[in-house]
């Protein structure tokens, strides 16, 4: 299940893999829901901006073959408004791993089994840039102004975090690798969720291990300068003994906390400016909190309950 909000932080959407786009009234204490869209296809990592709702699945039915068909709906009306087969520039099929979309509406990024990643002009689909990835982009985000993006990339010999500068006709590298120091680790065998302070000042990393134990403690959350790429602090994620998971992270509003979404229902608090660990809120529900939105209007943090339906959290 996915949740994203809208910016304006009136309506929200939750999508289901092979099942539905709901929409929902969130300016009241219990959401309305307004419209149901069935969908016939997996999603991944979906991504909004004030306009268009994003999401790719991986099979055609028209060609029966495996591809990356890009979907934008519209947030008025939950209408399909465009699709499209993406290819990167070697004229291949671009097999979808994460995708972002820029606020300014101009700009769709996406990371491919190809290991590489693919800037789309939202208006016309073409592809204005492919830059070399990992065999994993688990992490893609652009910042809240569409002029940075982060991408976080992993190979089973180590991975890396690049940030890019999106310009309206290039995309051009600002970091290839940011530093990270020996207590970090070499990043491989992990997977990352990333976001940008609201003026774009800092992007928060978190790192989770994914080596199939499933009760390690090798969780990192790490905060970076963006434009000097300078490695501001990086703390153990805390855990509790909780199984990990591929966490959901998100800023608060006055860019004073990290919120990060957890195993069994929890959502670690951290301050920004140190990394330190404030507290643990519990949803009192068991599924991993793998996907939350923030409505900024009105402080509520919202997300998924075990049955599906929206429920906001006051923070």
């Amino acid at each position: 299940m996915y949740v994203l909000i809208h910016p304006d932080n009136d309506f929200a959407v939750t999508l289901k893999s092979n099942s539905y786009i709901k929409k929902w009234d969130i300016r009241s204490d219990i959401p309305i829901e307004i419209q149901c869209v069935p969908i016939a296809y997996p999603v991944y990592n979906p991504d909004c901006n004030c306009d268009s709702i994003v999401t790719v699945h991986m099979r055609s039915k028209i060609a029966q073959r495996d591809n990356c068909l890009l979907n934008i709906y519209s947030w008025d009306d939950l209408k399909l408004i465009a699709q499209n087969e993406i290819t990167d520039l070697k004229n291949e099929l671009f097999w979808f791993q994460s995708l972002s979309i820029s606020q300014d509406g101009k700009t769709i990024a996406l990371a491919s089994f190809n290991e590489c990643l693919a800037f789309i002009n939202q208006s016309d689909f073409k592809c204005k840039k492919v830059i070399d990835g990992g065999e994993w982009t688990s992490g893609l985000v652009f910042d809240n102004n569409s002029k940075y993006i982060a991408a976080a990339h992993t190979f089973q010999g180590g991975g890396y975090i690049s940030i890019y500068e999106n310009f309206d006709e290039d995309i051009q590298v600002l970091h290839e690798s940011l530093f990270r120091n020996p207590e970090l680790g070499d990043f491989s065998d992990s997977v990352a969720k990333m976001a940008f302070t609201s003026n774009g000042k800092y992007l928060v990393v978190c790192e989770v291990s994914v080596n199939g134990t499933g009760y390690d403690d090798k969780g990192k959350l790490i905060l970076y300068e963006t434009f000097t790429g300078k490695l501001v602090w990086a703390v153990d994620l805390k855990s509790d003994g909780e199984e990990n998971v591929y966490p959901d992270i998100l800023i608060g509003s006055n860019d004073n906390l990290i919120l990060c979404g957890m195993g069994r229902g929890k959502i670690y608090c951290y301050q920004l400016t140190n990394g330190n660990h404030i507290g643990t809120y519990n949803t009192g529900y068991n599924n991993a909190v793998q996907s939350f939105g923030i409505d900024r209007k009105r402080n509520r943090l919202w997300l998924v309950n075990e049955d599906e339906s929206l429920i906001y959290i006051p923070v």
